[in-house]
């Protein structure tokens, strides 16, 4: 009895491990289609690897579309800036060490120094000479890129700092972070200081709530920084009142903690809580544009120089791009597995770098359109897609056994059709050079 019972549970085991298999990977399947991408990975990862197939390699890719992926230590970057020539990225850790790293494969190239807190904010100045990093310990420190040292610690602000930038000339800094005068509630502050010693030259105030990220605009005459308060404020740089670019409230938190210029200064964008990136017009204040498409808090911003393409990082573990000329989205970079920290853009924005808790720095193609997931959906798995000789047709085959014809510019279906019997697959396929007939393999085992 016990020996026909222990017979019987061998033979059911392969069926158990396979039933279990095709369950994770549905589940799998499920999480991806929600965007919960951590999740997806979870159960890709929780797969018995030598049940691993043909499902689970294209999940598993279409988890992951950057061109690379460094581990970057126990120690999260929590920024990171790229130089002027592309060569080199600056990263700032959560346990406030500042280096420098090579931009192609993230190596070490120097070690400068260290914050006593975690790092907030980074960028270089207009040649990449210096670098700026902010923190959470409440100093802002300029580094000297060549010379490996720190060349100023501005101690001006009372409370964390979340940003700074460099104006155009690299003669004045700006840092933002808040206040607490004698007798008043909270003040967003910026504080603007010479660069080459630290001597406050003047402060602007903005708001009751934290200031986080600061951008100036690009002819240096105006500063832009994201509020807690709800919006953007935009001063001149001189001094004065600020304009208010309010974030519509929707019913959801909608703090800003980035900010950046388009290139031609006509616009501001701001990065909210509330899923989006706003934009508006930086002169009246007017709403232009609301990018949607996070399913979590935009955190950071980031454009090319020639001011084409932005790019949105999100605590759901995406980033998204954005034409500006429209602004509208074109392409969901997928990959990270948890939040995004950073990001910033090659300078002749061909590649786009970018930073998260997972512990990884990633790289990726910025200029291609392929992100994103899938443009069509198959019948069923899709186990092959081929496009005709003269790429007018693309033919796809699927698990069901059958065959989908569309056009191979706009993808729209012209022709199905059940090729092979439900159950039997359909799994290889081929044009024969003239383009006028498909050759396809099943598993009953036919070639038809």
């Amino acid at each position: 009895m016990w020996s026909l019972i222990l017979t019987l549970g061998l033979q059911s085991a392969p069926g158990i491990e396979h039933e279990l298999y095709r369950t994770q990977i549905a589940a799998a399947e499920s999480a991806i289609r929600l965007s919960e991408l951590a999740v997806a990975r979870a159960w890709l990862d929780r797969t018995d690897p030598k049940m691993r197939g043909f499902e689970w390699r294209v999940h598993d890719a279409a988890l992951d579309e950057c061109l690379s992926s460094i581990p970057t230590g126990s120690a999260k970057v929590a920024a990171l800036a790229a130089s002027s020539d592309g060569a080199t990225l600056a990263f700032g850790f959560s346990d406030g060490a500042v280096a420098l790293h090579r931009a192609s494969d993230g190596a070490l190239i120097a070690a400068l120094g260290s914050h006593k807190e975690s790092v907030t904010y980074a960028r270089f100045d207009a040649d990449g000479s210096r670098l700026v990093t902010t923190s959470y310990d409440r100093t802002v420190k300029i580094w000297n890129v060549a010379e490996r040292k720190l060349d100023v610690d501005f101690k001006g602000h009372g409370y964390p700092v979340g940003g700074a930038d460099f104006s155009p000339d690299g003669v004045l800094a700006a840092s933002c972070a808040y206040e607490r005068p004698p007798e008043r509630m909270v003040v967003g502050t910026v504080h603007l200081w010479n660069s080459k010693d630290g001597t406050l030259v003047r402060s602007l105030e903005g708001g009751r709530k934290p200031l986080v990220g600061l951008a100036f605009s690009p002819d240096g005459t105006r500063i832009a920084a994201g509020s807690w308060d709800f919006c953007v404020f935009v001063w001149d740089a001189a001094g004065g009142e600020p304009l208010k670019c309010a974030v519509p409230d929707e019913g959801i938190y909608n703090a800003v903690d980035d900010v950046a210029w388009t290139a031609d200064g006509k616009f501001v964008i701001g990065a909210s809580k509330d899923k989006t990136a706003r934009v508006w017009n930086a002169t009246s204040g007017e709403l232009v544009a609301t990018l949607r498409g996070h399913t979590d808090y935009v955190v950071k911003l980031a454009l090319t120089r020639d001011g084409a393409t932005l790019a949105t990082a999100s605590d759901d573990g995406t980033l998204r791009l954005w034409n500006t000329a429209d602004w509208s989205p074109r392409a969901t970079l997928i990959g990270h597995g948890d939040d995004l920290t950073s990001a910033a853009f090659a300078p002749d924005g061909s590649r786009l770098f970018s930073s998260s808790t997972d512990g990884s720095m990633r790289i990726w193609d910025a200029r291609a359109e392929h992100y994103g997931g899938a443009k069509l959906t198959a019948s069923a798995a899709a186990y092959v897609a081929c496009y005709s000789p003269d790429c007018g047709r693309m033919a796809i085959a699927s698990f069901d056994g059958r065959i989908e014809i569309r056009d191979g510019n706009t993808l729209e279906p012209l022709h199905t059709w059940q090729a092979h019997p439900k159950g039997k697959s359909c799994h290889a396929l081929a044009w024969t050079p003239d383009g006028k007939a498909l050759v396809s393999g099943s598993w009953e085992p036919v070639v038809r």
